[in-house]
């Protein structure tokens, strides 16, 4: 079964001075809802809350239980210390293999809007597929404009097509670029934006960890040892490397459809 796992770690300080440290963007109403509590309710028809986990700090535990008190208890993996988004994977990679190692998780933050509900859980099952046959999934949005702020996926060799649902071999993760490359992506038609999503099974993805960010993989063997020892969590986390899950694996792996 997919489990969601649904990243509320950050401080959103892009959107100060309405988001704060004690109340960040992730649970800041829009429209009388959430962004946390939309990013939960968009995957519910999906997977149901006992497939719907957040990791999140200590300090937001809390506003978790207040945002979605629908939520088992032990659906809420905590980070002693917020070390960037692959100690936060494999984290969570680690509580989901305790389940069954060969779950897909749907890695998602929770601060993205989605118009199109039903196309994205359409989306989201075409990646669970693919992920099944551990390929790592990545989302790309495709361009509307020439924007400087966003990284960018080049898509390659179509791999597979579901009607109007197309994966494709990703070649590279594109940092921000200037005005004058980013017309040039966009002018290509095969470069996506960088959505920040990912499906990939728990197994799968610590693979990709023990081969790429070792470092990293050695401290989740630590935790794995000990799980449930919090000082042991505490220490392993404060030596970690801060890193995203794109430079330490999505960027170096063999596996990636977009």
């Amino acid at each position: 079964m997919p489990v969601a796992i649904i990243m509320a770690g950050g401080k959103g300080e892009r959107l100060w001075p309405l988001s704060r440290k004690g109340k960040p963007k992730q649970f800041f109403a829009l429209q009388g809802k959430s962004f946390l509590r939309r990013t939960a309710e968009r995957v519910l028809p999906l997977l149901g809350w006992d497939n719907i986990c957040v990791v999140i700090p200590e300090e937001y535990r809390e506003l978790v239980r207040q945002e979605l008190p629908e939520l088992p208890l032990g659906n809420v993996i905590v980070e002693p210390v917020g070390r960037n988004t692959a100690p936060c994977v494999g984290l969570a990679a680690l509580a989901i293999e305790r389940r069954n190692p060969e779950d897909v998780m749907i890695v998602l933050p929770a601060d993205h809007l989605v118009g199109e509900e039903e196309r994205f859980r359409e989306i989201l099952r075409f990646g669970v597929a693919l992920a099944q046959e551990k390929w790592l999934v990545t989302l790309g949005v495709v361009p509307k404009s020439p924007h400087t702020g966003y990284g960018y996926i080049e898509g390659g060799k179509e791999h597979r097509r579901t009607g109007a649902l197309v994966a494709r071999n990703a070649l590279g993760f594109r940092e921000k670029p200037t005005r004058d490359v980013a017309e040039t992506y966009l002018a290509r038609g095969n470069y996506f934006w960088n959505s920040g999503m990912f499906l990939f099974r728990a197994d799968v993805i610590l693979e990709e960890l023990h081969d790429h960010a070792p470092e990293i993989f050695q401290g989740l063997e630590e935790i794995r040892r000990h799980w449930g020892d919090e000082t042991v969590r505490k220490r392993v986390f404060e030596n970690l490397p801060s890193i995203s899950i794109d430079y330490a694996v999505m960027e170096k792996s063999s596996r990636i459809l977009v």
